[in-house]
């Protein structure tokens, strides 16, 4: 009787603790979600203002070749 007490005590501790860590990951894993998410959103940043300066630079090159006068330039992709 006291040995299958004290194994079943055991048993419930091995679980508890088991769900403990379970719930450590489950926190864990939303945590990194989160960063993911965050570097996702600053890499579309990112992305977008290297297109900016990229546009920006085109049309200066543009006006600088033409000597400011106005030209139309036709992309093709």
């Amino acid at each position: 009787e006291k040995d299958r007490f004290h194994k079943e005590m055991e048993a419930s501790g091995e679980i508890g603790a088991m769900k403990l860590e379970i719930h450590r990951m489950e926190v864990r894993l939303s945590q990194l979600k989160k960063v993911q998410e965050r570097m996702m959103s600053d890499l579309e940043h990112c992305i977008s203002r290297r297109d900016s300066i990229i546009g920006a630079a085109e049309a200066r090159e543009i006006r600088f070749r033409t000597g400011g006068k106005q030209v139309a330039k036709i992309h093709i992709r």
